[in-house]
């Protein structure tokens, strides 16, 4: 089997940036996602369990994918109700807690309904940093306080924390979360080989498409989802022509896997049965 109809992996920046600003950017990028490796470590461990697999049949090595609803974005809601119920009786400021806990809430929020790439947060990053530092000048010279009427107003609101609502909400997001996590596990699984790309279902039938007439690349189309579920990206099933026919949206910590997922890609696509190159162990 040829490279060339099979598997296509693009670079990790946009088409058609140059090599040296997309090498910037990404130099940054692996940084950070070098840091968050060796603290997220002991997670990125267990997922090689139960997201990101590699297994041999019948003479083919064969890589299991495991994706999940995009409900699982809501953990965040649910850790941060949890903890500020916990430490509410500590003489910690009601409103801060209130406002902590709406925070995370409108964060979620975001992550749900928008779809932000990386240059988008750099833009939307820029522009914060500009209306503060602006509101801070005129504020200093001109004693006009821009953000501190903005300030007030929010804090006119008089939020507070209410630790019984915070924990039922919590509490019913935590059961959805367990739902999501065992739909993921029996009907998340998506199985790619030299030869195909399949869904497998549970008591329903299966979803498969040659990998002779597709190819598979990586795709990390929103930054907020990457941040908040771990390096969180997709696999995009495109056919000859570059068209979408298949995405495995949301599978946490692929970033991590990234290297390695390429790897096997590109093994995958050169070869008809490798099975003393890969390595099923992570």
């Amino acid at each position: 089997m040829s490279a060339d109809p099979n598997v296509s992996h693009p670079a990790d920046s946009p088409p058609g940036r140059s090599a040296t600003s997309a090498a910037a950017s990404g130099g940054g990028l692996a940084v950070v996602g070098a840091i968050a490796g060796v603290v997220l470590f002991p997670l990125i461990w267990l997922g090689r369990m139960f997201i990101f697999r590699v297994s041999e049949r019948q003479g083919n090595q064969v890589a299991t994918f495991t994706n999940f609803s995009s409900m699982a974005y809501v953990w965040p809601i649910v850790l941060v109700g949890y903890v500020c119920a916990a430490v509410s009786n500590f003489g910690i400021s009601p409103a801060v807690l209130g406002w902590t806990w709406v925070a995370t809430v409108v964060f979620v929020l975001i992550v749900l309904g928008t779809d932000i790439n990386r240059n988008l947060a750099l833009v939307w990053g820029l522009i914060a940093a500009l209306v503060f530092t602006g509101g801070a000048l005129v504020h200093s010279k001109y004693s006009i306080p821009v953000l501190g009427w903005i300030y007030d107003w929010f804090a006119g609101l008089q939020v507070t924390f209410n630790p019984g609502i915070a924990v039922a909400v919590s509490t019913i997001l935590l059961i959805i979360l367990l739902v999501v996590l065992v739909h993921a596990l029996f009907d998340g699984r998506h199985e790619i080989s030299s030869r195909e790309v399949m869904h497998r279902r549970l008591m329903r039938a299966s979803e498969s498409l040659p990998l002779t007439i597709n190819r598979v690349r990586l795709d990390w189309p929103d930054m907020l989802e990457m941040i908040t579920l771990f390096g969180s990206g997709h696999l995009v099933v495109t056919d000859g022509h570059g068209r979408e026919v298949m995405r495995i949206a949301n599978i946490p910590f692929l970033w991590f896997y990234r290297d390695e997922v390429k790897r096997i890609l590109d093994i995958m696509a050169t070869t008809e049965v490798a099975p003393h190159v890969l390595d099923a162990n992570p």
